[in-house]
């Protein structure tokens, strides 16, 4: 893995859950670090997710 792999601090991840080849959960996160071994994120009140409703 190079530098050119990592996610860049500062920038937004998109947590997406898979259920059956669909994306059934997707939430926005901010990237604090990144290494080859940890993907540290933080979420904060207030973002939209998308989530599926009855």
């Amino acid at each position: 893995m190079t530098a050119t792999d990592l996610f860049q601090p500062g920038t937004t991840a998109v947590r997406r859950d898979v259920h059956t080849d669909r994306v059934w959960t997707a939430m926005p996160q901010r990237v604090l670090d990144d290494t080859v071994h940890v993907l540290t994120l933080a979420y904060w009140p207030g973002i939209e997710s998308l989530a599926p409703t009855t």
